[in-house]
């Protein structure tokens, strides 16, 4: 458990590279053309988060990123009411969040990627 925090440690001081662009920029939307330099983004989700997460998804859809760079972890309908901060499913999510970053981590080692809550946008430079 040990190494797997320290992996996952080093990993928060590294995810937030944008392999040398200083702001997002709008892609042409064609997976095959540009995806070669946009590094992987990793988000955790559930079905009550299906809302906010729609958002995220368009959002990226929007700047045309490509879905072969999307990778989703949906935990479905483990997560039981009550939610909200600090709930018993709040804990659980969290916890699961961390083990498939960690995994992530472990199975791609010395690579960058980008890791992201599902309640958020992106936007084109403005």
């Amino acid at each position: 458990l040990k190494s797997s925090w320290l992996k996952l440690a080093k990993f928060f001081t590294l995810h937030m590279v944008t392999n040398g662009a200083a702001s997002p920029q709008l892609l042409n939307g064609d997976d095959a053309s540009c995806d070669s330099g946009l590094l992987p983004i990793l988000v955790v989700t559930s079905e009550n988060y299906a809302p906010v997460f729609a958002f995220w998804k368009s959002s990226l859809d929007l700047l045309g990123y490509p879905t072969s760079k999307r990778h989703v972890i949906d935990l479905g309908t483990v997560l039981r009411p009550p939610f909200g901060y600090c709930t018993a499913s709040w804990q659980r999510a969290i916890q699961q969040q961390i083990e498939a970053v960690a995994a992530w981590v472990e199975e791609h080692q010395g690579q960058y990627f980008i890791h992201t809550d599902a309640d958020i946008q992106f936007f084109p430079r403005f």
